[in-house]
């Protein structure tokens, strides 16, 4: 079973995810929804996920902040990071 984290403070943006990843995959795939990085770190401490799907900027723990602390937390845990900002701001080519 796979189990990702969805962070986002938008629910639709969370429910769109949500909607590809089910039709992707097959029923054993779990997610769990957050909206703000904290909440993000609470459900780390409580379960174990194989994915973190995050926006960059979310109320609370956010940014590079939240990804530090969520390898903290997991250290295997593998992160795919949404963002309407430049990648410029925050990848590094």
């Amino acid at each position: 079973m796979t189990r990702t984290l969805i962070a986002d403070v938008h629910a639709i943006v969370r429910l769109g995810i949500t909607f590809l990843l089910r039709n992707i995959f097959d029923k054993s795939y779990t997610i769990t929804e957050a909206f703000n990085g904290d909440q993000v770190l609470q459900q780390l401490h409580a379960s174990s996920f194989d994915l973190l799907v995050t926006d960059m900027n979310m109320p609370g723990t956010a940014g590079f902040v939240l990804l530090e602390k969520a390898l903290s937390v997991q250290p295997g845990l593998k992160i795919l990071v949404i963002s309407v900002n430049p990648d410029k701001l925050f990848a590094d080519k």
